[in-house]
């Protein structure tokens, strides 16, 4: 019976510390979603929105600049990323940043 109520409190604690990521997230996290859930949004809607946020843009740098895209110049601006990158790769990205914000060790 004990070892229930430890469980048991243990997944309250989870819980709670979940809620109070949630309650943490930025504003832009929201908007984030949508954007990447909406279909008719371009490359260019992603990008300016990704330019908003100076940790975004900077991911969003070091994606369009790591070796596995093979790009022999480096990339200097956050449009032409966003091209390389593409729509697939800004909407993982979208989503990616704010999952990192609500799970547990993302912060």
């Amino acid at each position: 019976m004990e070892e229930y109520r430890v469980k048991l409190r243990r997944t309250d604690e989870l819980i709670e510390q979940a809620f109070e990521r949630c309650a943490r997230l930025p504003a832009l996290a929201g908007e984030a979603i949508a954007a990447a859930m909406d279909e008719d949004k371009s490359v260019d809607d992603l990008a300016t929105l990704v330019g908003t946020d100076q940790a975004l843009s900077a991911r969003l740098m070091r994606l369009a600049n790591s070796p596995s895209l093979g790009r022999p110049m480096r990339v200097n601006d956050l449009r032409t990323a966003a091209l390389l990158v593409g729509l697939d790769g800004l909407r993982g990205l979208l989503l990616g940043s704010v999952m990192h914000l609500v799970t547990p060790g993302g912060q």
